[in-house]
């Protein structure tokens, strides 16, 4: 199995750290070292999931794979952030790796068109990851990012965008070929480009 950088773990760490509720200690803080052992556990855990993405679909799936959730997180996520490399498209084919961004956002339903929401999660979730790439080892070699995230009539809620409360997922998809991937780390493709070239497309059906 292949090892997976500090960097990750680190990160991974991070995430499990501030997700992890703390638990009401009295006295001497009896636990403690239950809940940091369990923590450990679950890093190691991911660390072992890692490492079959990167020896299964190519290193950078697992660079991406990372990027996206931190970006999701930092994008402003209401709801939990997950990020899972599915394999071969089922819509664009073989020639592509699907990875599949539940990005936690929550939008109030109707404020914009759907249209808009979608750039904007491109722009603060994807577009980021996208730009920083120094290399695309992905197998198979094209990349489709399939987004998600929520709509919600906070009206029906206690006004405000609860994430505990129903909303309406919005899905859509954008897909890379190889050489769109080679363009844009060789420098002849402007991330500002991406959009257009990933030809985004909306996706209801997504569970």
């Amino acid at each position: 199995m292949a090892a997976v950088p500090r960097f990750f773990i680190i990160v991974l760490s991070a995430v499990l750290l501030s997700a992890a509720p703390c638990p009401a200690v009295a006295g001497d803080g009896a636990g403690g070292g239950d809940r940091d052992g369990q923590l450990r556990a679950r890093v190691e855990e991911l660390a072992a999931e890692l490492a079959d993405t990167a020896n299964s679909y190519g290193p950078d799936a697992l660079t991406v794979q990372v990027l996206l959730l931190m970006e999701s997180m930092k994008a402003g996520a209401l709801a939990p952030s997950e990020v899972e490399v599915v394999g071969p498209s089922p819509d664009l084919g073989p020639g592509h790796l699907r990875i599949r961004v539940d990005t936690g956002i929550i939008f109030e339903a109707g404020a914009v068109a759907v249209e808009d929401s979608d750039r904007r999660v491109w722009d603060t979730v994807a577009r980021p990851v996208l730009a920083r790439l120094e290399s695309a080892r992905f197998e198979p070699a094209g990349l489709e990012l399939l987004l998600v995230y929520g709509l919600q009539d906070s009206g029906r809620t206690s006004g405000d965008l609860d994430p505990t409360e129903p909303f309406t997922p919005r899905s859509f998809a954008l897909g890379f070929t190889a050489f769109v991937l080679d363009e844009l780390i060789a420098g002849r493709l402007a991330p500002d480009d991406l959009f257009a070239a990933g030809s985004p497309r909306g996706l209801p059906g997504v569970d």
